[in-house]
């Protein structure tokens, strides 16, 4: 069978923007998403952000195609990603710091008892300074800390930023944390949780299947490279051309939900 016509080139930074999946209709794909931003639109508060109309149909749909394999690659915990995503897709939490394969039970990186109370101890102290009356959600995920911001004013932001990197920067040393800027989010997390390596374990285990990621934050980037050094499709949900390592684009969680449909059109086909 021959190939797809490829993608339609852009003009701005050398960026892409996706029109058709630039491989053959026949390739097996390990499809590995992010949530927010990607499955679900950003919402100021992060319990609220359920995923995009048809998003749960679509998944289970793919998951039941036997040429896919479906992974969730998300910051958040697998016990939220939970409560939105239909049973079928891997669940891979916070970055990589937790596991949940369909039929199995959750595993979690499990810290050093000095560095879980380094962590604690951080969470504590944020608290007192990104109060929730004032814009902030600090959110604590056993293994990480999360600071939203979205719905603070920007004086009072840049305040609490330059605070919180302080208390990490002298409560979790550099070698064993790593803070990551996101969209209206600060995190600090494990070294060792990491995208790019979630990404290459899902490879490990699905080694036939051309790998395809689809994110939209920083925190992605080190998918991007990964599905990229696999020889797979990356592709970033953005509506502007940016710096990135992905190869392609998709302007916001509709097209991904449009993208994902066309695939299981595909292989109904």
């Amino acid at each position: 069978m021959g190939r797809d016509k490829t993608v339609r080139r852009s003009t701005g930074g050398g960026r892409t923007r996706l029109t058709q999946l630039p491989v053959v209709p026949d390739t097996k794909l390990a499809i590995m998403l992010d949530y927010d931003g990607t499955l679900a639109p950003l919402v100021a508060r992060p319990e609220n952000a359920a995923p995009f109309p048809g998003i749960p149909e679509v998944l289970h749909r793919l998951t039941r195609c036997q040429d896919y394999r479906v992974a969730i690659v998300s910051g958040r915990p697998v016990a939220q990603l939970r409560r939105w995503i239909p049973g079928g897709p891997v669940l891979v939490g916070i970055h990589g710091a937790e596991w949940l394969f369909p039929g199995t039970g959750l595993e979690r990186l499990q810290l050093p008892e000095q560095a879980q109370k380094a962590l604690d101890d951080f969470y504590r102290r944020l608290q007192q300074v990104a109060l929730q009356d004032d814009g902030f959600v600090v959110e604590y995920k056993k293994v990480a800390v999360a600071l939203h911001y979205r719905l603070a004013a920007e004086d009072r932001a840049i305040t609490v930023l330059s605070r919180a990197k302080e208390l990490m920067e002298t409560l979790l040393p550099g070698a064993e944390w790593v803070i990551v800027e996101g969209n209206k989010v600060l995190e600090v997390r494990p070294r060792q949780a990491n995208k790019g390596k979630a990404v290459q374990r899902l490879c490990g285990r699905w080694p036939s299947f051309t790998p395809l990621y689809i994110g939209d934050d920083t925190t992605d980037e080190d998918a991007f490279e990964a599905v990229n050094v696999a020889g797979g499709i990356s592709i970033l949900v953005t509506a502007q051309l940016q710096q990135t390592a992905a190869r392609y684009r998709l302007p916001g969680p509709a097209a991904v939900a449009e993208f994902l449909r066309t695939l299981v059109v595909r292989r109904a086909g």
